[in-house]
């Protein structure tokens, strides 16, 4: 089993509500990077129940109605576009 660590950050400006006495942070999104965002939202419809919130006319984009967090799906050829490693 692979071990990760990872670093929260938090802005130490006053402006900032997360690091505000007593707020709250809200989760808006998880978004996860697949090769193929149509057949992912087409298993997550099938397997959860789901339902497609968006899907941009691309293919290269889409969101789950899932609540209050979003979940999405981006694909890795759109990340590479944009110079982003997925």
């Amino acid at each position: 089993m692979m071990s990760r660590k990872f670093k929260i950050f938090r802005s130490r400006s006053p402006m900032c509500p997360s690091v505000r006495k007593g707020a709250s942070m809200n989760f808006r999104y998880t978004i996860l990077y697949v090769d193929d965002v149509r057949a992912s939202l087409d298993f997550f419809t099938r397997a959860f129940g789901f339902e497609i919130a968006f899907l941009h006319e691309s293919g290269d984009y889409g969101e789950l109605s899932t609540g209050a967090t979003k979940l999405a799906f981006s694909s890795t050829a759109l990340m590479r576009q944009l110079g982003k490693q997925p």
